[in-house]
């Protein structure tokens, strides 16, 4: 639950209510992130409608009278940061190490389709990267890639499904993968954009979901991204979905999570063990020595 801290705002009760409202009309689990991230994003809202800094008060009023301002309030709270490749070093070390071992795993058993959840897609660069990846490694039919790429923001979805991005998208991909997978025009403004290769789009499957209550189409997953998600979520909520990952995971599935969350507590340390701390990369339940080295 959303707790106040003494000190914070004199107006406990008005915050609460805010927090009532929120999750009433906008339908959007306040109780489900930590309070410093709630506050950041109301405080974002306030700062662009011209409004002091923790006056609940006011912006309860504001989000009741602006007929726009629930919605954008309601993107605020659920958009997130991303790029194609985001993160270089991570990407390093699941093209040359985590992904050839996973897809030689994959030609050895009967069901040959490697089956990749994207929790927390937002606009889809995640997905689509991983689908790129796939592209790049795997040669011929002898294993299938399927990518569940889910988040609860429709606006990002929105975008995700159009596959159209602008350059700032591409800060950390390699220039020959924008040759190979992406067309590019320009907008009305002269802007270059880029389209996604139908290709590569037909690999993911796009989904409208709250990880925290739902599931994904399909179970038994070979890996689970969800990076620079679970920070912004209480410490109940973040065991609440690593339970779920471990049950969505196939024996010794993967689980990728952002570089700076912490994914083990008492309630999940015998779950998953530690393929690669720096990267934050890990693996259903502990299995051989050999493995991890």
């Amino acid at each position: 639950m959303v707790v106040s801290q003494p000190g914070q705002n004199n107006d406990n009760e008005t915050f609460q209510l805010l927090l009532q409202y929120i999750e009433k009309e906008l339908k959007f689990n306040c109780h489900d992130y930590n309070e410093a991230y709630i506050r950041r994003r109301l405080n974002a809202r306030m700062l662009t409608n011209n409004l002091p800094q923790d006056n609940f008060v006011t912006y309860l009023k504001a989000l009741k009278t602006t007929p726009d301002e629930p919605k954008k309030l309601y993107d605020a709270l659920t958009i997130n940061v991303t790029q194609f490749f985001r993160d270089t070093r991570a990407w390093e070390i699941l093209e040359n190490d985590v992904f050839p071992k996973v897809i030689a795993e994959k030609k050895n058993q009967p069901n040959r389709t490697l089956s990749i959840w994207s929790c927390g897609c937002s606009s889809g660069e995640e997905p689509y990267s991983l689908a790129i990846m796939m592209k790049e490694l795997i040669k011929g039919r002898e294993v299938v890639p399927k990518i569940i790429a889910t988040d609860i923001d429709d606006l990002s979805l929105k975008k995700a499904h159009a596959g159209v991005y602008s350059a700032a998208a591409f800060k950390t991909t390699p220039p020959e993968y924008l040759d190979r997978y992406f067309h590019r025009s320009k907008d009305a403004k002269g802007i270059e954009k880029f389209e996604i290769d139908a290709s590569v789009k037909s690999v993911v499957q796009i989904y409208c979901l709250n990880a925290i209550t739902q599931m994904p189409p399909g179970t038994n997953f070979d890996m689970i991204f969800c990076r620079n998600v679970i920070i912004y979520f209480t410490q109940e909520t973040k065991t609440k979905l690593m339970q779920k990952f471990y049950d969505a995971l196939k024996d010794n599935g993967w689980l990728v999570i952002g570089k700076s969350e912490v994914l083990f507590t008492a309630k999940t340390e015998n779950k998953f063990y530690v393929y690669n701390g720096a990267e934050s990369i890990y693996r259903k339940d502990r299995r051989s020595l050999e493995d991890r080295q």
